[in-house]
């Protein structure tokens, strides 16, 4: 969430087990993410500072990196500016923000696919953003997110009821997911579930990791970060 993030520093975030340095550019006003190792002595970049290039610092030497993980600079050579090999960069990975989330893509040479669109019209709702890590692998998050029978027993002190409880039935509305992009093979549907209280709720799924519940407005988004592990947002 980019209104939780701050920008005086980086941050190590955790995309498909592998660790990325995230941080803004008050130069080119922009997110930047490279992998978060420095490739002289291996310390996390993470750790380092944003220097007045915009670029990222490494704790332990110095060296800088530019937004597209350039070695730009070494101070202990006699022209700390003189361009370094190749060899010496980290990789960069693209970086975009959507409704206030940050996203990066760790597809490597194909083409991002953009970030998952929502429906709201910017600035049309207020809404209040959390983000949390779970102890759980991606699939079996989202899983959880459309199997609405837990929630009295989850939930049962927050606004479920173990007293609710009772059968279920889903009806799949339609099976075109959507918030999948134009053009993609992401599957997903719409579900209408109902149980003891007759009142319908509908959920959205749009492959791989969108879920929405249109009745309460709610919006969650999960990521994998490592096995066994993800993160997921919610608006």
């Amino acid at each position: 969430m980019e209104n939780l993030t701050d920008k005086t520093r980086p941050h190590q975030l955790t995309l498909l087990n592998e660790h990325l340095a995230l941080w803004w550019d008050p130069v080119g006003e922009r997110w930047n993410a490279v992998h978060d190792t420095c490739p002289h002595r291996m310390a996390p970049l993470s750790e380092g500072r944003i220097d007045k290039r915009g670029c990222i610092e490494c704790p332990y030497h110095g060296w800088a990196f530019s937004g597209d993980g350039t070695c730009v600079s070494i101070p202990q050579q006699d022209d700390p500016t003189h361009a370094p090999r190749a060899a010496h960069d980290v990789r960069d990975y693209p970086v975009e923000v959507s409704e206030g989330i940050i996203w990066a893509w760790a597809g490597g040479d194909t083409e991002p696919s953009g970030p998952p669109p929502q429906d709201i019209p910017p600035g049309s709702v207020a809404t209040i953003d959390y983000f949390r890590d779970a102890p759980a692998d991606y699939e079996s998050f989202v899983e959880n997110l459309l199997d609405l029978a837990h929630i009295p027993f989850v939930h049962h002190r927050a606004f479920g009821g173990m007293f609710t409880a009772g059968p279920l039935t889903m009806t799949v509305a339609d099976r075109t997911p959507p918030y999948a992009p134009s053009g993609t093979p992401m599957g997903g549907l719409t579900g209408v579930w109902q149980g003891p209280d007759a009142v319908p709720r509908t959920v959205d799924f749009a492959a791989p990791q969108l879920v929405h519940y249109v009745s309460s407005r709610t919006l969650l988004y999960v990521v994998p970060s490592a096995p066994g592990r993800c993160r997921f947002f919610l608006r």
